[in-house]
């Protein structure tokens, strides 16, 4: 059973999907779940697109993914390195990882403070699809009303401020399960927009100009 989730900077989950097939990959579940008719629709009250900070370029808010998904104006993926194998595009690549670290400690706060999820659930699909809805309504009101009893500093991600280098979390230490969050499924047949690739190629633009910041060059 696979959860589809949509999160924001806090590690709240603000769209899940449950009840998928496990055999599927990550980019057949988002076709099929409401989200993805929601964002192909611009039925989401997202707000119009806006220039990045220093620039008069207008770029669309987007979606932080990985490259199991599809390519889409409204969804930002990594470029894949059989392709592009420049310096800017490995960068681009670098701070795109480093925001989705987030997307990847939400799922890890979920397993690690709700121990039913780390485990096989001896309960029928319909009973397991409610308890994990339950757990990642229960996550997001702890992430809101109790947020340094849950999620204390060194449970999740952070940055090392001198040398800008990435700490792991504790969950990552004392989650076994911790693969079976990750992406593994192969990915679907996905085309690849014109669009697509230039609001990609203006966020590379961004970080690599007037978004750069001076430590990237040493990361990639």
């Amino acid at each position: 059973m696979i959860l589809m989730a949509l999160v924001d900077a806090q590690y709240r989950f603000l769209y899940v999907d449950v009840g998928a097939n496990g055999r599927q990959s990550d980019g057949s579940v988002f076709a099929n779940c409401s989200l993805s008719s929601a964002l192909e629709k611009n039925t989401m009250n997202i707000p119009e697109g806006r220039p990045l900070p220093g620039t008069d370029v207008v770029t669309p808010f987007v979606v932080v993914a990985d490259d199991a998904f599809p390519m889409k104006r409204y969804i930002l993926k990594p470029y894949p390195s059989r392709l592009y194998d420049d310096t800017n595009s490995r960068v681009f690549n670098y701070r795109l990882s480093r925001a989705r670290r987030i997307v990847e400690n939400s799922f890890g706060i979920l397993a690690n403070r709700w121990r039913v999820l780390r485990g096989r659930m001896l309960l029928s699909p319909e009973k397991a699809q409610k308890v994990v809805l339950a757990c990642c309504v229960l996550h997001n009101f702890l992430r809101t009303h109790a947020m340094s009893q849950y999620t204390p500093v060194e449970l999740v991600d952070h940055e090392d401020e001198d040398v800008h280098e990435v700490v792991k979390g504790t969950w990552r230490q004392d989650s076994p399960t911790t693969a079976s969050w990750l992406p593994m499924l192969p990915q679907g047949n996905r085309g690849h927009g014109m669009e697509a690739k230039q609001v990609r190629d203006c966020f590379r633009t961004y970080f690599c100009g007037s978004g750069q910041v001076p430590w990237q060059w040493q990361m990639i």
